[in-house]
């Protein structure tokens, strides 16, 4: 975890993804909320579903995290947070606690813009 002390941790929950790979894009499975990179979400549901219904469900799901080069965005105040914490950009408790407090969707001309 790059960059969050304990007392960032403390304050966004960060979930145990002991199977996602360094450096690997993750989201969550809405059905069990464990993470997933896009590979082992494929052999998760690879019996059950098609190709393309797994890549469309992929597509649909928030990040958790990705790998430095595609930013720091997200779906919810929460999860930019935690992006900014894990990618070392967010490491002091007195920021996050201002941050916690302002919640940019309050403050973007296009809710759906907030995140990115």
């Amino acid at each position: 975890r790059s960059g969050c002390s304990a007392y960032v941790l403390a304050y966004i929950p960060t979930p145990l993804v002991p199977r996602v790979p360094a450096g690997q894009e993750a989201r969550f499975d809405a059905h069990d909320d464990i993470c997933y990179t896009r590979a082992q979400l494929f052999e998760r549901y690879t019996r059950e579903h098609t190709q393309t219904e797994i890549a469309d469900y992929w597509n649909g799901l928030p990040p958790w995290w990705r790998p430095p080069e595609f930013g720091c965005t997200s779906g919810t105040h929460a999860s930019l947070l935690r992006n900014l914490c894990l990618h070392g950009i967010l490491s002091s408790g007195p920021v996050l606690d201002a941050l916690l407090r302002t919640d940019r969707v309050h403050y973007s001309p296009d809710p759906r813009l907030a995140y990115c």
